[in-house]
Parts: C-alpha cells; sequence; structure tokens
C-alpha cells in the first residue's frame, strides 16, 4: 500500500510563513505604528517645550541683568528720588528754601506753600493738562536784598536738586539808604503722588 503521505514542508512554506508575515505586518500597523506616530508627536511637543524654555530662560536672564543694572543705578536714582520725591515733604521743602535765601545773602520776609490743584501756564496764559501723577505745590516768598543777592538766589534754585519752576518776580521800590529791595518771588515744587 501506498500511502501518501502528506508534506508539511511545502504547507509550511507556502501558506504558513506568508500568514506570519501578513500577521506580523497587520500586528505591526495596528500596534506598532500608533506608537510611533505618538513618539513622534511627543517628541515634536518636546522640542516646542524645550524652545519655550530656552525663551524663558532668555527672559528671566535679561530681567535679572536689569536688576543688576538697577541695583549699580540705585545710587544715582536717589537724587532723582530728591527731585521729585514721592510725598510734598513739606518740612524738607521749607528747610531748602530758608536755606537757598541765607545762602544767597538774602533776608526771608514772608513765605507761603500751597497746594495747587492746576498745571502750570503756557505762554498764551491758559493752563496746561497736569499729570495725574504729579501734584504741584505753589511757593510765595518775599525775600530782601540787593540785585547781585537776587541772582545769586535764582542761580541757586536752579541748581537745587528739588525741582523748582520760578513763575514770576516783582521787586520794589529800592530803600534809601541801604539800597535794598523786597523781592516777591512766585514758584513751583512737584511731587510724585501715590
Amino acid at each position: 500500500m501506498n500511502k501518501r503521505r502528506f508534506d508539511f514542508g511545502h504547507l509550511t512554506s507556502g501558506v504558513i510563513v506568508p500568514a506570519l508575515i501578513m500577521g506580523a505586518i497587520a500586528a505591526g500597523y495596528f500596534l506598532v505604528w500608533p506608537q510611533y506616530v505618538a513618539l513622534n508627536k511627543s517628541k515634536s511637543d518636546l522640542v516646542v517645550k524645550q524652545g519655550a524654555v530656552a525663551d524663558r530662560k532668555t527672559a528671566m536672564s535679561s530681567v535679572k541683568g536689569l536688576i543688576t543694572d538697577l541695583e549699580k543705578k540705585r545710587q544715582s536714582l536717589s537724587a532723582m528720588d530728591e527731585g521729585l520725591p514721592a510725598s510734598p515733604d513739606l518740612p524738607s521743602l521749607l528747610v531748602n528754601i530758608e536755606y537757598l535765601a541765607s545762602q544767597s545773602g538774602m533776608a526771608l520776609e514772608n513765605l507761603q506753600i500751597a497746594g495747587s490743584s492746576t498745571g502750570p501756564s503756557n505762554p498764551s496764559g491758559q493752563s496746561k493738562k497736569q499729570d495725574s501723577s504729579t501734584g504741584i505745590i505753589t511757593i510765595d516768598l518775599t525775600v530782601n536784598g540787593q540785585y547781585p543777592q537776587l541772582q545769586a538766589l535764582i542761580l541757586n534754585i536752579e541748581r537745587n536738586l528739588r525741582l523748582l519752576d520760578i513763575k514770576s518776580i516783582n521787586f520794589a521800590q529800592p530803600s534809601g539808604e541801604t539800597g535794598t529791595r523786597s523781592y516777591a518771588l512766585q514758584f513751583m515744587t512737584y511731587y510724585q503722588k501715590p
């Protein structure tokens, strides 16, 4: 009897191997490909976030540089605070004006300080719009002395650290025996409003 034997070698090489290869390709497509796409998306997100971190580090180093520059320049900024103080600081202003008058050789006769709600006027006499962050103090000062002393007072006011704007100067007739006259000055100073 001649029995026919079934040859599994042909079956495995002809049907099973291609089926396994097709199964591996299908598994790769359905299992590995989504993971590969997700990995590429994660890599692109990582690159974007690393760019954002680099930008923030650059901005942070820039801010640190500005802080360092501010600390270096804080000494010179204190003069700005004295020129435009954070409050009216009237006691300091009174002492300052008295010192300016005595330094110029002028005798202080009268001093009046008043807050002002209107801004300085321009040459046409109209009031300028006042900045809401800046307050104005009007000062009326009457001093007695000679003209060269008045010039010295004006120069001292001009060189003073605190910002003082002379608005007007009026003067009286000189006294016969001493040659001095009375000068009425009106000027303004400014401060930062809180």
